[in-house]
């Protein structure tokens, strides 16, 4: 019985712990809660790919568990070079219900140049740094 509430005490504070997380990520200096814009490409977690047209805007989706040390100072560069990117709390959802334990970031940027680029969003998590890498192919 100690285990199960246990458990559920823990299953409880790691949603309190993950929305706490997302509503303080998103709050600007005026105390509104900024919503992630819609994306022309979206980069799933699992997805290594994708196509994009110059000047939309590209969507990385990071999941990670709810649990610390949370992920901090990202960053976008593509073919080696930074761009300008914004990052946006989110849900991680299944059958339109919010999944315990599971984080979501929304890093977005706009697509530049012609060709295939080398994409690489990494950040901190600790005192690691972790990269997703992801081979985009702009057309005009």
């Amino acid at each position: 019985m100690t285990k199960f509430l246990k458990a559920i005490c823990f299953g409880v504070l790691a949603v309190c712990i993950s929305g706490g997380l997302t509503q303080a990520d998103d709050k600007k200096n005026d105390g509104k809660e900024e919503k992630a814009p819609k994306a022309d490409i979206v980069i799933g977690k699992d997805a290594k790919a994708g196509k994009a047209k110059a000047g939309g805007v590209v969507e990385v989706q990071l999941q990670f568990p709810v649990a610390p040390p949370f992920p901090d100072n990202f960053e976008v560069t593509v073919d080696g070079k930074k761009v300008d990117s914004k990052t946006y709390g989110g849900v991680v959802t299944k059958d339109g219900k919010p999944v315990i334990g599971v984080g979501l970031k929304l890093v977005q940027f706009k697509a530049a140049g012609d060709g295939k680029q080398k994409v690489v969003v990494s950040y901190q998590k600790g005192k690691d740094k972790e990269t997703k890498e992801i081979e985009l192919e702009v057309t005009k």
